[in-house]
């Protein structure tokens, strides 16, 4: 991804923030098993990640979001499993703002 674009960085990192604030939010909506939060994150993890070249959640945002909608519990934790590890990768460099 072109990080050395202070504008493009600025998105990047802007949604890094949000991803981390959406999965605090979305741990709580599984707690509370609020499948419409569950799916409204998964469409909006899609679309933002794809935006901002992570392409690697849109399947697993994808998966999430048709668990969500149609009641499948049972494979919901081992989505948010996989979206929380390849957001705990997520590697913004410093040093290319000023």
């Amino acid at each position: 991804m072109p990080m050395d674009d202070l504008e493009f960085r600025a998105i990047v990192v802007g949604f890094v923030d949000r991803l981390h604030e959406q999965i605090e939010a979305i741990d709580a909506a599984w707690q509370n098993r609020d499948l419409d939060e569950l799916a409204s994150f998964a469409h909006w993890l899609r679309g933002a990640a794809g935006t901002v070249g992570f392409h690697e959640f849109t399947e697993p945002g994808h998966a999430l979001m048709q668990s969500a909608r149609e009641g499948r519990t049972e494979s919901i934790e081992a989505h948010l499993v996989e979206i929380r590890s390849l957001a705990l990768r997520i590697q913004v460099p410093v040093g290319t703002t000023s």
